[in-house]
């Protein structure tokens, strides 16, 4: 059986010999207006409190770079090239093992970025990137972006603002791992998912979210399919939880917490 690390040293080869299509690139001012909105830099929290100028000269300077589903970014270990703001989109950050296992770090959507961490520690890429369905980005070269950090103090405070906010989450998932057993570990990648990209319910009691795949689901929680796939059964049982064809109802929030 081929190792994750074997199937990423076989990728980079083929990047490197140029045989596998990375991905449609365009200058910014050229993107499909169908798929980019003519400044997406303004729904992006780091960005959202600049000045239309401001925006605009970021805009200009970015380029556009679409991935199809399930390919990679960039690698754990890549030399850092820039920051990928998503368009339009959905990327896993997760993390592997010589023997395939895998820790899923977070999931990004539309408005967030990523690749920040390696552009100010100037150490290798700390995490592999993968698109979970066609993702468009926008990006910003390393150079450019650190002399925004040092003309722009707003947005310098909007990435720390939002490191802060990643560090947080990264401490819960720590104490998640740590502290709750499996079935409170799946309570809260649930209820975080429901924040994320969910739609709230009865004053805030209860949250649709789009029913993640288990293997997504085991590998955020950190662990099997099947035992991610027996606690969801029981979650279903208890009332905690309805599950459909397409999505998951959380029943009551604050119970479920």
């Amino acid at each position: 059986m081929t190792t994750f690390y074997e199937f990423i040293k076989y990728n980079k080869f083929l990047k490197s010999a140029n045989f596998e299509d990375q991905g449609k690139i365009l200058p910014s001012n050229l993107m499909d207006k169908n798929l980019i909105p003519m400044n997406p830099f303004k729904n992006v929290p780091i960005f959202s409190i600049m000045d239309k100028g401001q925006l605009e000269l970021i805009h200009r300077a970015a380029y556009q770079k679409t991935y199809p589903p399930d390919t990679f970014i960039f690698y754990e270990g890549d030399i850092a090239d820039g920051l990928y703001v998503i368009v339009k989109g959905k990327v896993r950050i997760f993390l592997a093992d010589e023997k395939g296992r895998e820790i899923t770090l977070s999931i990004l959507g539309d408005g967030n970025f990523l690749g920040e961490m390696a552009l100010f520690d100037e150490y290798p890429r700390s995490a592999n990137a993968i698109t979970l369905k066609e993702t468009n980005f926008l990006i910003l070269t390393k150079s450019y972006f650190l002399k925004q950090i040092e003309a722009s103090p707003i947005v310098t405070r909007g990435i720390l603002k939002e490191m802060s906010l990643r560090l947080r989450g990264a401490n819960d998932k720590i104490r998640s791992l740590a502290l709750l057993d499996v079935a409170g570990r799946l309570a809260r990648i649930l209820i975080d998912l429901a924040r994320k990209e969910g739609v709230f319910l009865n004053k805030g009691n209860a949250a649709i979210i789009p029913k993640p795949i288990q293997q997504d689901l085991a590998d955020m929680v950190g662990a099997s399919r099947e035992t991610v796939s027996r606690v969801l059964a029981m979650l279903q049982k208890d009332k905690f939880i309805t599950i459909t064809q397409k999505d998951i109802l959380i029943h009551n929030i604050g119970d479920f917490q």
